[in-house]
C-alpha cells in the first residue's frame, strides 16, 4: 500500500512530466489524478485512507554506565578490585600528575578523579544506540 508521501511524490512527477511536454496543470490536479489512478474518488479520500507518514525511530538507551567520583584512588582500588573482585578494565592519565579515569567489571562503572566533571548528580554516562543514525554500542 502506498502512504502519503509517496502519492504526493507521484503527483510531483506527474506534474513534472506534464510541464516538460508543455501542459500546466496545478498540483491539486495531480493530486486527484494520482488519487484516481490508485482507485479513490478524490484526494481527500485517498489522504484519509493512505498511510500516514512513518514517525522516524527514536533513540533508544541499551544501557547506562555510571561515573562515579572517587576521592582517594587506593581506597576505591581497596573496595572494588580487592574487596568486590572487579577487574580493570581500563586506566588512563593523560600525565602522571592529572586525573585518573578508571574502568572496573564488565562495564559495571567508571571512575574518575577529576575534580569538576564527576561531581554527584552532574555526570552520568550513557552507552547508547541512535536508531535513526545506526549507532551501535557508543560508550
Amino acid at each position: 500500500m502506498f502512504s502519503i508521501e509517496q502519492a504526493k511524490l507521484m503527483a510531483t512527477k506527474l506534474r513534472n512530466s506534464l510541464e516538460s511536454r508543455n501542459v500546466t496543470i496545478p498540483h491539486s490536479s495531480a493530486l486527484e489524478i494520482v488519487a484516481q489512478q490508485l482507485g479513490y474518488k478524490d484526494w481527500n479520500t485517498a489522504a484519509a485512507r493512505l498511510d500516514p507518514p512513518a514517525a522516524p525511530a527514536a533513540v533508544s538507551f541499551e544501557k547506562s554506565i555510571p561515573i562515579l567520583r572517587m576521592f582517594d584512588e587506593r581506597k576505591a582500588r581497596e573496595f572494588y578490585v580487592d574487596f568486590l573482585a572487579f577487574s580493570v578494565e581500563f586506566e588512563h592519565r593523560f600525565a602522571p600528575d592529572l586525573p585518573l579515569y578508571l574502568g572496573i567489571g564488565e562495564t559495571a562503572c567508571r571512575f574518575t578523579s577529576l575534580n569538576i566533571t564527576a561531581t554527584p548528580a552532574r555526570v552520568r554516562q550513557f552507552s547508547y544506540r541512535c536508531a535513526t543514525l545506526n549507532y551501535s554500542g557508543m560508550s
